[in-house]
């Protein structure tokens, strides 16, 4: 059985601005304490598959300690829950597992199916946890739009999650995101990068309005994209 350890954290509850800022203080702590070798990878839970997760988590590399991310960790499909939980010891002996959820602490625990579950029940009880800060003032599209403009992707990451997590207002904001975002790119002079930006927005665009894609996934990697 595995114990309680400093290398599986659980962040859950308050705005996702918030816990995104508490998973980047846990990332810079665990590089801290561990060097530069180190590689950290998001995924998002009802995306994961096996296989994949498989090679991911058993897969040594260069970097030879890995932080894996985990968001919305309660979607994790069965197979790779019971995967997880099964070989726990061997994965935490080169990986960091980091779990978010925007639901509290309190609601979890008190959830049936989640204590029910083996991976479940360990990540409420033996991880280190933490219950984001709820963030005081709403922030909004005008928000992005500064940050935007002052070439600030830390910050644009962080209200993106924010406006597109609220329950009626993702595709809406999304669209008036794309329109700002637009509107600064709009202004490159060099035709062949601007010609690029713009079929990544066209993608992202058409993505938006045909798959069933995450939206806040689809916009993070486009901003990634836009800043690389």
């Amino acid at each position: 059985m595995v114990e309680k350890s400093s290398k599986t954290y659980l962040v859950s509850g308050g705005k996702p601005f918030w816990r995104r800022r508490t998973i980047n203080n846990i990332k810079r702590k665990i590089f801290e304490d561990e060097g530069s070798a180190l590689r950290a990878v998001t995924l998002y839970g009802a995306e994961v598959g096996l296989d994949s997760f498989q090679d991911l988590v058993f897969t040594l590399s260069f970097q030879k300690k890995k932080i894996i991310l985990i968001k919305d960790f309660t979607s994790l499909p069965k197979n790779v829950r019971k995967f997880l939980f099964s070989s726990l010891n061997k994965a935490l002996s080169y990986n960091y597992l980091i779990f978010d959820s925007e639901l509290p602490y309190s609601a979890l625990e008190k959830n049936k199916k989640i204590i029910a579950d083996g991976l479940f029940n360990f990540i409420l009880k033996q991880s280190i946890k933490y219950q984001s800060k709820t963030y005081s003032t709403e922030l909004s599209v005008d928000d992005f739009r500064k940050e935007l403009y002052r070439n600030n992707l830390t910050s644009c990451l962080f209200i993106l999650e924010e406006l597109l997590g609220s329950k009626g207002r993702g595709k809406a904001a999304a669209a008036q995101i794309l329109g700002l975002i637009i509107a600064k790119f709009s202004y490159l002079r060099e035709s062949n990068k601007k010609e690029e930006l713009f079929n990544q927005l066209w993608q992202t665009d058409r993505a938006l309005k045909q798959s069933n894609l995450d939206i806040r996934l689809l916009m993070e990697r486009l901003l990634v994209k836009l800043f690389a």
